[in-house]
């Protein structure tokens, strides 16, 4: 008996019952669960939430460091002059839209709304078509799921050739496709990450997406005709759940970013892409997932929780299907944080991959530079100051990284300034966000003095007995201070951070 997989189902209806479009599904977790009794590793959620948990770490967190996966598409037809037989210009259309969607360069990015624009994500990963294989089939449709919408006992034959389907490449070096004409609706399903459930067959591994929900040319059929099908299934073999958890406000997807919402809701472009009144939450549900249920026309966005359990994926169980690259995101550091009027600091940029630079400098001798990837500037005026600076990748679109406040300029400056992070620590938080600072090894202090930035004497105690002591500055103004700390062996003269 072949090794059943956890399916996404998605219904496709014909161009003649446009009015009636709409995905339908198998909802992944319920189906998974019901099979139990095929599967020894097939748990509850909680086995999932502690599988993810434990592989969504920083360790592909380098925003300058990107996936690329191998792609080998697998086209069925049962006739030479069949329309099934698609294009390479059509599936050159959807490898064009995974890589949109996946590096958020779609053209729909400016739909996302206000509400979730700040978990947008560039997921960084890309996808490199490597071979067509053209299968001339003995089947003209290919029975995934029956009438009901329930897998077929035979749904995964398009990926064999003793079934008149095609054989896949190494699935540890590919992500296969499979494009075929489906039965009863369907508009793909994909396999998850070993590991989600018992091993799942290597020769099924991948995705199958109907001819007619393919790109965004030839034979793709609105309202799925902008490739998203396979943006959807991707993201389940990548390890995304439905946005939704396959459940209603009780479940989620285990992605903190991606609202609960009730289940599943199928936004309709010809309607303006509405979301549902009913919701789990204020604020809207996220109709504009590539994991919901929504026309193609009303999807736009990943989230960077989802980027990460994608990334942590490819990682962790899909390594050999993928190749590093450089993406030129912003990074650079400086070689002060504290000066007085009128002295320098000098920049290095970071970025790889690019040669197109744009920095801004907030209250520096000069604001604005180009190109430069070392750069010295002098700061006139005391402040707290802020520093942006924007890369260019091969698109020429801007990445953009801001460091807010990290320049401190001040008109004085004591001498032997360190911060509060030297061996065995007076003082602590530093900064303290509710401006109370707690002194530790009073037996060692002899006096502390508290100066202004122009350094004028504020205060100043004297210490006799041992135990601890607090600083409390929440009636100064903002800005820094400096605390002289006389010990027993010597002075030492520190920073504080006063926080409105």
């Amino acid at each position: 008996m072949k090794l059943l997989r956890l399916l996404t189902l998605l219904t496709f209806f014909t161009a003649q019952a446009q009015e009636n479009f709409h995905r339908g599904c198998i909802s992944t977790i319920p189906f998974q669960q019901s099979h139990c009794n095929l599967h020894q590793g097939c748990q509850s959620k909680a086995f999932f939430r502690s599988f993810r948990t434990a592989t969504t770490t920083s360790i592909v967190d380098s925003a300058s460091i990107g996936f690329r996966i191998k792609v080998a598409v697998h086209v069925l037809y049962d006739d030479e002059n069949s329309v099934q037989n698609i294009s390479d210009s059509q599936i050159a259309s959807q490898i064009e839209i995974l890589n949109k969607d996946f590096r958020r360069k779609n053209d729909d990015a400016t739909s996302t709304p206000d509400e979730f624009m700040s978990v947008a994500a560039d997921t960084r990963i890309e996808f490199e078509l490597d071979t067509i294989i053209r299968v001339l089939t003995t089947k003209s449709e290919w029975d995934a799921v029956d009438s009901d919408g329930n897998p077929s006992i035979d749904y995964d034959d398009m990926k064999f050739a003793d079934s008149s389907g095609s054989d896949a490449l190494d699935t540890e070096q590919y992500l296969n496709i499979w494009v075929a004409s489906l039965t009863n609706g369907l508009l793909g399903y994909a396999q998850f990450s070993p590991n989600y459930y018992s091993t799942p067959s290597p020769s099924t591994d991948g995705v199958v997406v109907n001819y007619r929900a393919f790109g965004n040319e030839g034979t793709a059929t609105y309202p799925y005709n902008e490739g998203r099908t396979a943006t959807h299934e991707v993201g389940h073999w990548l390890g995304l759940y439905h946005t939704w958890g396959d459940g209603g406000c009780s479940y989620d997807d285990i992605i903190d970013d991606t609202p609960n919402c009730t289940g599943r809701y199928y936004a309709k472009s010809w309607s303006g892409c509405i979301g549902p009144g009913d919701k789990c939450r204020d604020g809207n549900r996220m109709i504009e997932n590539y994991m919901d249920y929504s026309d193609d026309g009303c999807m736009n966005l990943f989230t960077e929780g989802q980027a990460d359990v994608m990334r942590n994926n490819l990682y962790y169980h899909r390594s050999g299907v993928f190749e590093e690259f450089l993406i030129p995101a912003p990074a650079f550091t400086y070689d002060k944080y504290l000066i007085e009027v009128g002295d320098s600091i000098t920049f290095t940029s970071l970025t790889y991959n690019t040669d197109s630079l744009y920095w801004q400098l907030e209250g520096a001798s000069n604001e604005e530079v180009y190109n430069d990837s070392i750069l010295k500037v002098s700061y006139d005026s005391a402040g707290i100051y802020s520093v942006t600076l924007t890369s260019y990748d091969e698109d020429d679109r801007p990445l953009t990284l801001t460091k807010e406040h990290i320049i401190e300029v001040e008109t004085f400056i004591p001498d032997e300034v360190e911060d509060a992070s030297i061996d065995n620590p007076l003082i602590y938080p530093n900064p303290s966000p509710g401006n109370v600072y707690s002194l530790t090894n009073i037996d060692k202090i002899r006096t502390l003095a508290l100066y202004n930035s122009k350094g004028e004497l504020l205060e100043s105690f004297s210490f006799s007995e041992e135990g601890q002591a607090q600083i409390d500055i929440n009636d100064f103004k903002e800005g820094i201070y400096f605390l002289k700390i006389i010990t027993e062996d010597g002075s030492k003269v520190m920073r504080l951070v006063k926080r409105d």
